[in-house]
């Protein structure tokens, strides 16, 4: 029989791989939103101070 040991680790590391590199995108979309949210919510800000206050 096998080693039942060596096959399990190969998993794990496969699997440690595979999440490393799908969870990458998640984290990248969700600091462009968060980019994208606060500079959309300064571009709101001074165009509402510029309208109402000139």
């Amino acid at each position: 029989m096998a080693d039942p040991e060596h096959p399990v680790e190969g998993e794990v590391e496969n699997a440690i791989k595979r999440g490393s590199t799908e969870a990458t995108p998640f984290i990248l979309q969700t600091a462009v939103f968060l980019v994208v949210g606060a500079v959309v919510a300064v571009i709101v800000a001074v165009v509402f101070l510029v309208y109402y206050l000139a």
